[in-house]
C-alpha cells in the first residue's frame, strides 16, 4: 500500500514538475519572440517612410520622361525643318512622333530609324541610279574621247589614208609581202588631173572606189598564175594591162604619181588607165557623174563621197580634214565630260547632305534614359513594398505565435493556481529543481539501505556454503597424502634404475636441446626483422630507381626538346644569310609528313627539289617560303586529306608569293588516301574555313564521308 502511495506521489509531482518547466520554456520563447516583434514593427514603419520617398522620386522621373518625350518631337520636327533634301511630310513625322508618346519597355528607336531609312533610301536612290548613269556617260565618254585621241594621234603623225578593207585583203596582202611578190595600190600611183573639177574628182573616186579598182593591186604580168591561186582566208582584186581603148579614157584625165619613176609600173599602169572609157560608151567605163559600166555590170554612185584616196594631194587633204574632225570632237567630248562632272559633284553633294541629315537624326537617349530611371524608380517601389508585405506578414505570424504560447502559458499557470509571470515561473522552477534534488538523495539512501540488508542476508548464506566446502577439502587432502607416499616410494626406485646407466650424459643433451627450443623463437623473430628491413630497403631501393628512371625521361625530353630549339635557332640563323634559294628545273616539291618525305627521296630516279614542312608551317619554313618566292619558284605542295591538312595547305598556298600549286590533293587523292578514322562533328565544322574553290570538291567529298585521309596510304611520284 506504501508503495503503491510513493508511485501516485512521484507521478503527480512529475506532472507538476512537467507543466512548471512546459509554461517557463513557453514563456522564455515568448520573451525572445516579442523582440523580434517590435523589430519587425520598425523595419515595417522604416520601410513605409522609404516608399513615401519613392512615390516622389517616380513623380520626379514621371515628368522628367514627359519633358524628355516632348523635347525629342520637338528636336524631330527641328531636325525635319532644317533639313534640306531628307523631308519628312506631315504623316510621316505623326508617326515617328508616337514613338515618344507611346514609349515603353518594349518601344526599339529602330522601327523609328526604319522609317527615316525607307524615306532616305527613297531620296538615295535615285540619286545613286542618277550618279550610275552620269558616270556611265561619263566613262562613254571618256573612252570615246581616248579612241578620238588616238586616232588624232595616228593622223597626226602622218598616217596615209587607206581605203575601208576586209579581214581577208589584209590577209593576203601579207601573204603577198611573204612571197615577195611587188604590187602597187592603185589609188598610191594616181592623181588627178587639173582638167577635173573638185566635183568630177569626187564622182570619179566613189565610182572606181564602187567598181573596186580605187584599191586594187598593180602587179606584174609575170606573177598572174600565183596571185591568182586560191588560198584560204584570202581575197583581192588585181589590175593587169588588157586592150587599150582608142577613145578617151581615164588615161587623158589622171595623172601618174611623182614617185613612179620605174618605166615598167608607168607602162603597166598607162595601159591600165588606157583600157578604162571616160565618158563614152566601152566594156569598161566612167562618166564624170559617176556612171560605172563593167561589162554587162552597170552602177551608179551616191555623189556624196568626198574624195581622199586618189593622189597625195586628196590623201593630204583627207588627212588634214580628219585631225580637224577628231581635234572638234575631242573638244565637245571634253565639253560633255566637264559637264557631267559638275553634275556629279552636285550629286555628290547632294548625297553628303543626305547622309548628314540622315545620321542627326535625333537619338531617344534622352527618352530612354529617363524611362530608365522612372522603371527603376518603379521597380524600388515595388520591391519595398513586396519587403513591406513580408514583413507584415511575418509579424502577424509572430504575433499569432506570441498570443498563442502566453494562452498556454495562462492555462497552465491557472491549473497551478501560479501568477503567469517570468519570474513566478523561475522561481516555481527552482524550488521544483530543489525538491526534485532532495528527492532523489532520499530514494538513494533509501535504496542504500536495503541494498544492506539484503547483502547481509547473501553473507549469512555464503558463510554456510563455505562451512560444507571446508569439510570436503580435509577429506580431499587426506587422500592427497596417501597418494604423495607412494609416489616418492616409486620415485626412489626410478633413481636407483638410473644409476645403473649414462643418465647425466643423456640429461646434458635433453637441457642442451631445451635451451635452443627456449631460444629459437627469439632468433627466428630476429631473421623475420631482418628479412622486414632488407624487403623495405629493396622497397626504397626500388622506388628510387623508378624516381631516377622518370628523372631520366624528364631530362631526354628536355634535351630533345633543346636540341629542337637549337636546331631551329640554326636554320633560322643560316636562313638568314641567304637572300634567295634556288630549285632543280626552279619547281619545290612540298610534303607535311616526314615518312612520305623520306619515301618521296628514296623514290625519286630523277634530281628534283624536296622539302617537308612537318605539319603547321613554323618560322624557318615560312623564310624559306620567301626565299622561293624570291628566286620565282613554283611550289608543289600535298598534305594530309583531313581538315587540318586541308588548312594548313590552303594557309601556305595564301602565304606563298609565288607560283603555287596543290599536289596529289584531288578526290581521287582522298578515296586512295581514307582510313577507317571517323572526323569528328567539330573537325567537320572546320571545312567551312575553307575559301580556296580548289580544295571544294574535296571538302565537300570529306564533309559526306566524314573519315580522315593520309597521305603515307597515297603512292606520291
Amino acid at each position: 500500500m506504501s508503495g503503491d502511495r510513493k508511485c501516485i506521489d512521484e507521478k503527480q509531482f512529475s506532472d507538476v514538475k512537467n507543466k512548471i518547466y512546459h509554461a517557463f520554456q513557453i514563456l522564455q520563447e515568448t520573451n525572445l519572440l516579442e523582440p523580434q516583434a517590435e523589430e519587425l514593427l520598425k523595419q515595417r514603419d522604416r520601410i513605409k517612410k522609404e516608399l513615401d520617398a519613392i512615390q516622389r522620386d517616380m513623380s520626379a522621373k514621371d515628368m522628367l520622361l514627359v519633358q524628355e518625350q516632348n523635347a525629342w518631337k520637338e528636336a524631330l520636327y527641328a531636325w525635319n525643318r532644317s533639313n534640306t533634301e531628307l523631308i519628312l511630310d506631315s504623316e510621316q513625322l505623326k508617326d515617328c512622333s508616337r514613338y515618344a508618346q507611346d514609349f515603353k519597355e518594349t518601344s526599339d528607336f529602330a522601327e523609328v530609324r526604319k522609317t527615316v531609312t525607307d524615306i532616305w533610301f527613297s531620296y538615295k536612290n535615285p540619286l545613286e541610279l542618277q550618279m550610275q548613269e552620269e558616270e556611265k556617260e561619263y566613262e562613254q565618254k571618256r573612252l570615246e574621247k581616248e579612241q578620238t585621241e588616238a586616232e588624232l594621234t595616228e593622223w597626226e603623225n602622218a598616217k596615209d589614208p587607206q581605203p575601208e578593207r576586209s579581214e581577208a585583203v589584209r590577209k593576203n596582202r601579207q601573204r603577198l609581202d611573204a612571197l615577195k611578190i611587188p604590187y602597187q595600190e592603185f589609188y598610191k600611183a594616181i592623181e588627178f588631173g587639173d582638167s577635173l573639177t573638185e566635183q568630177e574628182c569626187n564622182h570619179l573616186e566613189e565610182a572606181l572606189l564602187s567598181m573596186g579598182i580605187l584599191d586594187a593591186l598593180v602587179v606584174d604580168a609575170s606573177y598572174r598564175e600565183q596571185v591568182l591561186t586560191m588560198e584560204e582566208g584570202c581575197e583581192d582584186r588585181y589590175l593587169f594591162v588588157q586592150k587599150s581603148y582608142s577613145g578617151k579614157s581615164l588615161l587623158d584625165v589622171l595623172e601618174l604619181n611623182d614617185s613612179m619613176n620605174d618605166i615598167f609600173s608607168n607602162q603597166r599602169l598607162t595601159g591600165i588607165l588606157s583600157g578604162i572609157a571616160y565618158n563614152e560608151e566601152s566594156m569598161i567605163s566612167v562618166s564624170s557623174e559617176g556612171i560605172y559600166q563593167m561589162g554587162v555590170l552597170s552602177g551608179t554612185i551616191t555623189g556624196e563621197h568626198v574624195a581622199g584616196f586618189l593622189g597625195a594631194r586628196a590623201r593630204e587633204r583627207n588627212r588634214q580634214e580628219q585631225i580637224r574632225v577628231c581635234k572638234e570632237k575631242i573638244q565637245g567630248l571634253q565639253s560633255s565630260m566637264n559637264q557631267l562632272e559638275a553634275k556629279k559633284a552636285g550629286i555628290v553633294i547632294q548625297m553628303q547632305k543626305l547622309e548628314q541629315e540622315y545620321q542627326a537624326l535625333p537619338q531617344d537617349t534622352g527618352i530612354r534614359t529617363a524611362f530608365k530611371m522612372l522603371v527603376q524608380e518603379q521597380h524600388k517601389y515595388e520591391t519595398k513594398t513586396a519587403e513591406c508585405k513580408e514583413i507584415e506578414e511575418r509579424w502577424k505570424k509572430l504575433s499569432e505565435q506570441i498570443q498563442e504560447k502566453k494562452k498556454k502559458a495562462i492555462e497552465i499557470a491557472q491549473q497551478l493556481y501560479l501568477q503567469c509571470t517570468y519570474a513566478i515561473f523561475q522561481e516555481a522552477k527552482d524550488a521544483a529543481a530543489e525538491y526534485e534534488k532532495n528527492l532523489i538523495a532520499l530514494k538513494s539512501a533509501h535504496e542504500m539501505f536495503l541494498q544492506s540488508v539484503r547483502h547481509m542476508k547473501d553473507l549469512t548464506r555464503r558463510l554456510e556454503s563455505i562451512d560444507a566446502d571446508l569439510d570436503e577439502i580435509r577429506y580431499d587432502l587426506s587422500g592427497a597424502q596417501r597418494h604423495l607416499v607412494k609416489l616418492e616410494q616409486e620415485h626412489a626406485s626410478i633413481v636407483e634404475q638410473l644409476k645403473l646407466t649414462d643418465y647425466e650424459q643423456i640429461r646434458e643433451r635433453l637441457d642442451a636441446c631445451i635451451t635452443w627450443l627456449k631460444e629459437y623463437p627469439e632468433h627466428l623473430n630476429q631473421c623475420l626483422q631482418k628479412r622486414a628491413g632488407i624487403k623495405e630497403h629493396l622497397d626504397t631501393l626500388r622506388k628510387q630507381e623508378e624516381a631516377g628512371e622518370s628523372q631520366k625521361q624528364i631530362l631526354e625530353q628536355k634535351r630533345i626538346w633543346r636540341g629542337k630549339c637549337y636546331e631551329a635557332e640554326f636554320a633560322l640563323a643560316v636562313l638568314s644569310k641567304w637572300n634567295s634559294i634556288f630549285c632543280k628545273d626552279n619547281e619545290m616539291y612540298i610534303v607535311e609528313n616526314p615518312s612520305v618525305f623520306a619515301g618521296l627521296c628514296a623514290g625519286h630516279t630523277k634530281q628534283v627539289s624536296c622539302m617537308c614542312m612537318n605539319g603547321q608551317p613554323r618560322l624557318a619554313g615560312l623564310v624559306t617560303l620567301d626565299l622561293l618566292a624570291a628566286s620565282g619558284t613554283v611550289v608543289y605542295y600535298a598534305g594530309d586529306l583531313d581538315p587540318e591538312g586541308l588548312l594548313i595547305a590552303q594557309k601556305i598556298s595564301e602565304y606563298y608569293a609565288g607560283e603555287f600549286h596543290y599536289w596529289h590533293m584531288t578526290v581521287e587523292d582522298y578515296e586512295k588516301s581514307k582510313s577507317n578514322e571517323t572526323i569528328s562533328e567539330k573537325r567537320i565544322k572546320s571545312l567551312e574555313r575553307i575559301t580556296d574553290t580548289e580544295l571544294f570538291p574535296v571538302a565537300e567529298k570529306m564533309r559526306l564521308d566524314r573519315l580522315a585521309g593520309y597521305q603515307e596510304k597515297i603512292e606520291i611520284k
